[in-house]
């Protein structure tokens, strides 16, 4: 798409917890995100819900700056995850900081991002293509 960049993000869950490994949370966690980008107008592409990490390879506009990206998407997804009972409002931060986030610099790297992405989604059930 014109005037887009890829991005690949990777969230980390605040200790290592497996709070994503119940098949319904996991479920939960990746329309949350589809919603969210959708929210932002940004395009998800693929998201990986594993145990303890979620991937995403969105599409956002080439004037998102690189650093607000992850904590933008973090933010409105993890509002959506306690209102929808997955995560507790008051249990403190369900992520380990504001995430990762690479600015894929060709089509060829967000090949590389989304073969490799789509291994984890096969390998562990949680994830769909955009």
């Amino acid at each position: 798409m014109e005037g887009t960049k890829q991005c690949h993000l990777v969230w980390m869950t605040r200790d290592g917890q497996s709070w994503l490994k119940i098949a319904e949370a996991a479920r939960f966690c990746e329309r949350a995100v589809h919603h969210a980008c959708a929210t932002l107008g940004w395009k998800p592409e693929i998201i990986a819900v594993l145990p303890d990490r979620v991937h995403i390879l969105v599409t956002v506009p080439v004037t998102e700056d690189r650093w607000s990206v992850s904590p933008r998407l973090q933010q409105v997804t993890t509002h959506l995850l306690a209102d929808g009972g997955v995560l507790s409002h008051q249990a403190g931060p369900a992520w380990a900081g504001d995430g990762w986030c690479a600015v894929l610099p060709s089509a060829v790297s967000a090949a590389a991002v989304r073969r490799v992405l789509r291994e984890k989604v096969a390998a562990y059930g949680g994830g769909s293509d955009g």
